[in-house]
């Protein structure tokens, strides 16, 4: 079974990585100030989300050095699951944010709260054009790498919630409307924690050696069984040890012929498979009926 490389991909990640904690960590320092000073529960709740953001780079970060570490004899196939265990960290820490948030949106409903609009639309504004640059560089990068993925996901929610914050601070601004502070906060819980479920959802299935889900395991067989020369296959596990490295292996059955030409068979399907399936790592095991 032969693993690629993704030392050079790895370091690229890393670099957008970087980028975003640090607007990442100007914008939560920004957020509790004038969040404490406004006394805006919208506010703060991006603050906390900015803070699992923070925290889910940190993560993310790890997961790309020690993934870049290799092989060794005791992790036989690199530290690549320590990617999927962060993203499935990440998600449960959004969960327990969206907790803390609703318990606290609650009590400001039942019993108001006097906030300062004056002072909490400019850290809004200042927190929206932080994450619609983080947006930008990590767009499209987002798609092909579950941590990385993780990272936008939060960025993209504080977008939302940032217009969320701005348009609460003017409604308060215009009408005097306290409560509409904390509906917000609630809004913003609600995307948060469907975010969070999915990318639970999807870094589980990995964990638990599932198939992809962009992957139909019948149509893989289908396909290996079309190629000439094949009778059928069998035993065919499809996994991935991360978003980047997805593998296949398979018992294929051929009929009487040269090992050169079962060669080029196997040369075929590993490339075809690759292409059509992005699966990178592949044990083809064949069989003569």
């Amino acid at each position: 079974m032969e693993l690629h490389n993704h030392a050079e991909e790895s370091l690229i990640k890393e670099r957008l990585m970087l980028k975003a904690l640090f607007v990442s960590i100007l914008i939560l320092l920004l957020e509790v100030i004038f969040g404490l000073i406004s006394n805006s529960l919208a506010l703060i709740t991006d603050a906390l989300h900015v803070f699992t953001d923070i925290f889910s780079v940190l993560i993310a970060l790890m997961a790309v050095r020690i993934s870049r570490r290799g092989c060794d004899e005791r992790f036989t196939l690199g530290y690549h699951r320590f990617e999927v265990m962060a993203s499935f960290i990440n998600g449960l820490l959004l969960l327990v944010a969206v907790a803390i948030i609703f318990n606290e949106a609650y009590r400001r409903i039942v019993e108001g709260a006097v906030i300062n609009a004056t002072f909490m639309l400019p850290a809004a504004v200042a927190g929206l054009l932080g994450n619609i640059y983080v947006l930008g560089i990590l767009h499209g990068e987002h798609k092909h790498d579950l941590n990385i993925k993780g990272v936008y996901l939060h960025a993209f929610s504080d977008t939302l919630s940032s217009f969320a914050v701005i348009a609460g601070g003017i409604i308060i601004v215009l009408t005097g409307y306290t409560r509409i502070d904390a509906l917000i906060s609630i809004l913003i819980c609600i995307f948060i924690g469907f975010n969070a479920i999915k990318l639970l959802k999807e870094s589980s299935i990995l964990l638990l050696h599932g198939v992809p889900s962009d992957i139909d395991l019948d149509d893989v067989k289908r396909f290996i069984s079309s190629f000439t020369g094949v009778s059928s296959v069998h035993s065919v596990n499809v996994y991935a040890l991360c978003s980047n490295v997805r593998i296949i292996d398979a018992h294929i059955v051929v009929g009487d012929m040269r090992l050169s030409e079962v060669n080029e068979i196997r040369e075929k399907l590993v490339k075809e498979l690759k292409n059509r399936y992005k699966l990178t790592a592949t044990s083809l095991q064949f069989e003569h009926k």
